[in-house]
């Protein structure tokens, strides 16, 4: 994991990548793309496809080799093995034309062997590679294969993500010898035209308009956006000093101590959190502040490290602006263990935070500051802040910090609200750390009971029994797992269907996350679920969420679905990791809700119910308040502009319907009227765009 730099205001446009992230190599060819699944210059595989061949196979073999290339993928023709090429991203028929590849039989030739197409490993359609090369394979002589993907006899909405080369005889054939092989995608065709229905009698939920938050924006930005909420959170506030004005940086920057405020005679006053709690106050803009749970935090001003070269030995890397600050891994790729944690750290307790909170009281006044989110991401504690907590999370450990924190919280500032437990993905949404990512000892001796439900038990009970609720908002963070989605900058098509797609991880139980998670999310519906049942008063927050970089037009339209999708499942608070460059695209998705026309009209009221009939090219969304409708179009596709047909079902009759909007071409701005006849109104909606229609009662 390369872990992406969460701390301060001031460096955070120095950001490097948060999750796993797996390359995409591609070339464009007219108006199609080309995606390399195995390229004979390098000898690997591309796309994110995984060898799980069972075949003998020597992806970097040089007895046969293409001319121009240096390698090619070799494969023993025998016992009905495959040369079977996994991934875990789900590729649409109508979107790709063909599969094309070379193939040389070596010195025999003629191998029987049939190439197949599978979803999580159930065959959707088989054929004949013989069929493609003028009646067997050839020996010793390269020949080019294109195989038109509909030949597989599959439905163009149908989906596969493995491919096999696979031997149609038990006895040994010799060796094929493979080059090149790559899916070629179909260019963007016409959309046929897309019914929208919204009823706004039906799955009515209040619009939250804290989901519009965002993670350590500037007073500038505050002031020209508005955001109604801004998180100090991250990495790097695990362990704040707040007394001091110190961070550890953790694994973002070498374990180290850094000291922000020069001037020492006025702390604890105007340090950097105090700086940003000010700031987020004078913009009239919510502040929620992560407070230390982990129990350890610096002592001092010094610049210290985590990991010394000199205490512990050589390292993988160290900090060249302190060279004895290492990153605390061997040169085999060991972590060292052992360390001392007093090397950066003391012990912390509730009381130090409480002390904190009566410090801001003192500055700000009673009840002011009222929201504290309980630190971030305690699941990765072991990782991110393994010199003072190399132990892996328990359900037990993550309860106890909940219960000895919030507990000293809530006795000296009842009105506070607590949220809480700063889950960072599916993994620890539903088993502690100690069990990996799925079932284990701990999860076992806590009923079977997923972790974050358990949770939710826990604060039910210790609220029945005492009546205090520990947690008033359960606290999750959610980054797109499917490769280059998350803070990419990618939009080739593969890409982009995945962006969008992704969305669907939030809410539907259906969609099987396209990456190592590789089984469906949903956690949207299963906390609303183990509220209901458990605990009634919880709100729901997430609390950092990105869906692709600040200036690419398909991240800034999937954030508007994002942002809709939150409304219309019930979150109550939701800030992005972090906030959108001052001017980039990314601001308009923020800007489509809440200064549309930019005179400071915003979307209020309820998220109602709107359906698209074509949700792969076209999401509809709708809002309905006392005055007004607003229905939102996000188009999804590259290609020719889309006919949208809008029934509101006779909610309002006729009159104008007011749009505003964005594309690739045009930012966010008036895009003129349309009419509606019969309680319907249609529009062209160009491609990559989105579109608002504010209809007034």
């Amino acid at each position: 994991y390369q872990r992406r730099v969460r701390g301060f205001f001031t460096v955070n446009q120095n950001l490097n990548m948060k999750r796993i992230i797996c390359f995409l190599f591609l070339i464009q060819i007219s108006s199609a793309y080309v995606y390399s699944v195995y390229n004979g210059t390098n000898g690997a595989l591309e796309t994110s496809f995984q060898n799980w061949s069972w075949a003998k196979v020597n992806l970097k073999d040089t007895t046969i080799v293409a001319p121009g290339n240096k390698y090619s993928a070799s494969m023993v023709v025998n016992n009905y093995e495959a040369f079977a090429l996994n991934n875990v991203i789900r590729f649409v028929f109508k979107e790709y034309d063909y599969l094309k590849f070379n193939i040389n039989g070596g010195p025999q030739g003629n191998q029987p062997l049939s190439v197949k197409v599978l979803l999580d490993g159930t065959t959707l359609g088989s054929l004949d590679v013989s069929s493609f090369t003028g009646g067997s394979i050839p020996a010793n002589r390269w020949v080019s294969v294109q195989i038109p993907l509909s030949r597989f006899g599959v439905k163009s909405t149908d989906s596969f993500n493995t491919i096999w080369f696979q031997a149609s005889t038990g006895t040994n054939s010799g060796t094929v010898y493979f080059d090149d092989i790559e899916l070629v995608s179909a260019p963007p065709g016409p959309i046929s035209p897309v019914t929208a229905t919204v009823d706004i009698t039906a799955n009515r939920r209040s619009l939250s308009k804290t989901i519009f938050g965002v993670n350590w924006a500037s007073q500038p930005q505050l002031e020209n956006m508005k955001y109604p909420a801004n998180r100090w959170g991250g990495n790097s506030v695990t362990r704040y000093a707040w007394d001091l004005d110190v961070n550890n940086h953790a694994v973002s920057w070498y374990f180290e101590n850094i000291a922000n405020t020069d001037d020492v005679t006025i702390l604890p006053n105007n340090s950097t959190s105090d700086i940003f709690l000010r700031m987020t106050l004078k913009s009239n803009s919510l502040p929620l502040l992560t407070v230390p749970t982990i129990g350890w935090g610096p002592y001092d001003r010094q610049r210290r490290w985590g990991f010394s070269i000199k205490k512990y030995g050589p390292q993988q890397s160290f900090d060249p602006y302190e060279t004895d600050a290492g990153n605390g891994v061997k040169p085999d790729g060991s972590l060292i263990t052992g360390n001392d944690p007093h090397d950066t750290s003391e012990p912390k307790n509730p009381t130090y935070v409480v002390n904190w909170l009566k410090h801001l009281e003192k500055v700000f006044g009673p009840n002011v500051i009222d929201s504290f989110e309980l630190d971030n991401e305690p699941a990765l504690w072991s990782g991110d802040h393994r010199d003072v907590h190399p132990q892996h999370l328990t359900y037990d450990e993550l309860w106890n910090k909940t219960k000895d924190y919030s507990s000293a919280i809530k006795a000296n500032f009842p009105q506070a609200k607590i949220f809480g437990p700063s889950s960072w993905c599916l993994c620890d949404y539903l088993y502690s750390p100690a069990d990996g990512c799925g079932p284990g000892a701990d999860q076992k001796a806590h009923g079977n009971v997923y972790l974050l439900e358990w949770y939710i038990q826990q604060v039910s009970a210790y609220y029945k029994q005492t009546g205090v609720k520990l947690i008033d908002v359960i606290d999750i963070h959610f980054y797109p797992s499917q490769p280059n989605v998350a803070f990419g900058e990618q939009e080739d098509p593969l890409t982009v269907a995945l962006r969008f797609r992704s969305i669907r991880g939030l809410w539907d139980p259906t969609y099987v996350e396209e990456s190592w998670i590789n089984k469906p999310n949903y956690i949207l519906p299963r906390l609303r679920g183990w509220i209901s049942t458990y605990a009634p008063w919880l709100k729901i927050a997430i609390t950092e969420y990105n869906w692709g970089a600040d200036d690419i037009i398909t991240g800034t339209l999937a954030h508007v679905s994002v942002l809709s999708t939150f409304a219309r499942e019930g979150v109550d608070y939701a800030t992005r990791w972090v906030a959108p460059q001052t001017g980039s695209r990314a601001e308009d998705a923020y800007k489509f809700y809440m200064n549309y026309d930019g005179k400071g009209s915003s979307i209020e009221g309820f998220s109602v119910q709107a359906v698209s009939d074509n949700v792969d090219e076209v999401d509809v969304f709708a809002f309905d308040s006392s005055t007004k409708i607003f229905v939102i179009i996000v188009s999804k596709t590259s290609g020719s502009p889309t006919a949208v047909s809008v029934d509101l079902k006779n909610a309002v009759a006729s009159g104008n319907v007011e749009l505003y909007g964005f594309s690739a071409q045009k930012r966010l701005g008036p895009l003129g009227t349309s009419s509606i006849a019969d309680g319907k109104f249609t529009l062209s909606v160009q491609p990559w765009s989105a579109v608002l229609g504010v209809i007034t009662k």
